[in-house]
């Protein structure tokens, strides 16, 4: 089945590079809500124009409105995250082709995961496939900033999710992702106990290089052991 699928998206490459082009050059950063609604009603219409299946979109105070829909039917629900903002405010990056690579504002981050969650709900569609789980797919426009009016519709929806997927593309190497950020270290001396969280990401999505927080903490920590 996965040489199937993937024989059918070598086939449409073309005009699945044709969508993911259209999405980043529908430019918006998470602060500008104006240009993010037309990134929304951009993906709304991919969405149906290329799955047949209608979104449902969240009202957001702020405007960072998710959107979300389904496809597949079954007991067991697989929940796929993605997130249509970028940090780059519209201009900042220009758009430009070189061989077959596509470059561009949030190609990598993350409309290409977008633009493939799409493509793959297609290509079950057209090639009669049946997922055999109710796929469900939301995808919000703050996730830059922290995802604050989305955090808590993700968590309610991923409740009943026998799985939940971050649509992240793969490192450089082709390497999937399972993780990204935290390491907790936590130190009992004298009658105190000391926290030290590490925040942010442990890999560089782009140059693979590694940042090892124990070392970052590694001179605090022995500051604070010095403490009476």
């Amino acid at each position: 089945m996965e040489q199937k699928i993937l024989a059918y998206l070598k086939e449409h490459e073309t005009e699945i590079f044709e969508d993911l082009k259209s999405l980043v050059l529908t430019e918006a950063s998470t602060s500008d809500i104006e240009a993010l609604a037309k990134v929304r009603e951009k993906l709304v219409m991919l969405i149906k124009e290329r799955t047949g299946e209608d979104s449902f979109v969240y009202e957001a105070e702020n405007g960072h409105c998710p959107v979300r829909f389904q496809y597949g039917k079954g007991t067991e629900k697989i929940l796929f995250i993605g997130h249509y903002d970028t940090v780059h405010l519209i201009g900042a990056l220009k758009y430009y082709t070189e061989g077959n690579e596509l470059h561009g504002p949030g190609v990598y981050d993350m409309k290409g995961g977008l633009i493939s969650a799409i493509w793959t709900v297609k290509a079950y569609k057209d090639l009669g496939i049946d997922p055999g789980k109710r796929l469900e797919f939301i995808f919000n426009g703050d996730e830059e900033t922290g995802s604050a009016e989305s955090t808590d519709i993700i968590c309610e929806l991923a409740k009943d999710a026998k799985a939940a997927l971050v649509c992240e593309p793969c490192t450089a190497n082709g390497d999937l992702k399972t993780g990204r950020k935290g390491l907790v270290f936590v130190m009992n001396f004298n009658d105190r106990q000391v926290r030290l969280e590490g925040i942010g990401k442990q890999i560089d999505a782009e140059s693979g290089e590694v940042y090892e927080n124990v070392l970052e903490m590694a001179p605090f920590s022995c500051t604070i052991l010095k403490l009476k």
